[in-house]
């Protein structure tokens, strides 16, 4: 609908991802460079642009605009023990 948009042409919920994302939005340009479309994963894509991870920890990713989020897909269920468990790890050693 003509009025869920705002005069620029942003929804105001793509106004608030794009203001709250800047450096995903930044590393997005940067991969684009390398990867087609700049992600790999594309069941995971979204629009306007991914956002970017910079550490897994435990059940919790955070982006590189320094936010924490709960992984709901456990990476689809590879992680299932979560990010970085230190079993796991001392095990791989």
């Amino acid at each position: 609908m003509a009025t869920d948009r705002r005069p620029g042409g942003l929804s105001p919920a793509e106004e608030r991802y794009r203001t709250s994302t800047k450096a995903s939005d930044q590393l997005n340009d940067l991969a684009k460079r390398y990867l087609p479309g700049g992600d790999s994963r594309s069941t995971l894509y979204h629009s306007p642009y991914p956002l970017f991870f910079t550490k897994g920890e435990g059940c919790w990713l955070h982006d590189a605009d320094g936010r924490r989020y709960l992984d709901f897909t456990c990476n689809h269920t590879s992680l299932i023990l979560g990010y970085g468990n230190p079993r796991v790890q001392e095990a791989l050693l």
